[in-house]
């Protein structure tokens, strides 16, 4: 179940990023709000796990995800981890 989760994260992750820059998904996806933040531990961010899979910074794996056919291979397939139904793949090791 987790697995497919994170598959599917990382899909509309490939998807948002392969659309035009002026589609409000993209800008609500990649942009920042203004205004304080609030007192104590920052809430995780959808964002964060796409980095944290990845092993590197969003703005690298947005790049990798233009191309579609690296993505599905390199991107949901292995994400340099070794295969996604492997217990190294999530870390779990």
């Amino acid at each position: 179940m987790v697995l497919q989760i994170m598959e599917r994260k990382l899909n509309l992750f490939g998807h948002i990023c392969r659309m035009k820059d002026n589609r409000l998904v993209k800008e609500v996806m990649f942009g920042t709000v203004d205004g304080e933040t609030r007192r104590g531990r920052p809430c995780r961010e959808w964002l964060d796990n796409i980095k944290e899979w990845g092993g590197e910074e969003i703005h690298i794996l947005g790049r990798k995800a233009q191309d579609q056919g690296t993505w599905r291979m390199d991107g949901i397939g292995r994400l340099r981890m070794g295969s996604p139904w492997s217990s190294e793949w999530m870390g779990l090791d």
